[in-house]
């Protein structure tokens, strides 16, 4: 269990969980791994989840931010555009009544990480230093995408 937490707490939003709300974490589904590539753990979350709880990255981390490290996000985007991660999607195949779900991974896949600029506004980038826009983020919540958010 320490361990669990000492790899939420190297996470910047995983921090932002912690210091702010630690009830939001068995709700919204989060995940944190680590991989080889990256050097702090990586929150693997649904894009759905992500939307869900996007009323707590609205509210809370703008009454309540935690500061990120500038250099975190110099290493979050110099390590994604030149190395190539692993994205999940969940595809459902129907057998009969039941439904089974398969993780397959997405060809265009990247580190993502919530930033929230001066004026206290929350964005999304990619491992490009580019916004995500909505619709992109409609496309990954009908196909049921996962996000690995650095």
């Amino acid at each position: 269990n320490r361990k669990w937490w000492r790899l939420v707490s190297q996470n910047s939003l995983g921090r932002q969980h912690m210091f702010n709300s630690t009830s939001i974490i068995a709700d919204s589904g989060c995940n944190f791994v680590e991989l080889k590539e990256y050097d702090n753990p990586v929150l693997l979350i649904s894009v759905r989840s992500l939307c869900t709880i996007q009323w707590f990255l609205t509210s809370q981390t703008i009454r309540f931010g935690l500061p990120e490290h500038p250099s975190t996000f110099r290493d979050m985007t110099s390590k994604g555009a030149s190395t190539r991660h692993k994205s999940m999607t969940l595809s459902k195949s129907n057998a009969g009544n039941a439904s089974q779900g398969e993780l397959e991974p997405v060809a265009s896949s990247e580190l993502l990480m919530v930033s929230q600029d001066e004026d206290g506004y929350i964005h999304l980038y990619n491992a490009f230093k580019t916004e995500v826009q909505a619709l992109s983020m409609e496309v990954k919540v009908l196909a049921d995408s996962k996000y690995q958010l650095a």
